[in-house]
C-alpha cells in the first residue's frame, strides 16, 4: 500500500485524520489508474501523476494531449561496449 498510495507522512495525529488520508490517496490512485485504461496509455502512473502536476491549472485536453503524445525519436539510448 506505500508504494501505490504514495503516503509519505502522515498529516494528523488522530485515527480519523489518518483514516481520511489514506482513504484520499487510494482514490487518487483509483482515477489515475481510471484515466490510464480509459486512454489505453503505455505511460506510467508515475508518468501520468507527474503530467497531472505540470498542467494541473492548464486544460484538460491539454493534459490529455500530452499523454496521447509519441515521441518522435529513434534514438535508443546509449548503447553499451561490447
Amino acid at each position: 500500500m506505500k508504494q501505490h498510495a504514495k503516503i509519505k507522512t502522515f498529516y494528523g495525529t488522530s485515527e480519523n485524520a489518518v483514516w481520511n488520508q489514506v482513504f484520499l490517496a487510494l482514490i487518487a490512485y483509483c482515477l489515475l489508474l481510471l484515466v490510464k485504461l480509459e486512454r489505453n496509455s503505455q505511460h506510467s502512473l508515475l508518468q501520468i501523476s507527474r503530467w497531472l502536476k505540470v498542467f494541473l491549472w492548464q486544460t484538460f485536453e491539454q493534459w490529455i494531449g500530452r499523454m496521447d503524445y509519441q515521441s518522435k525519436r529513434t534514438s535508443r539510448g546509449r548503447q553499451k561496449r561490447k
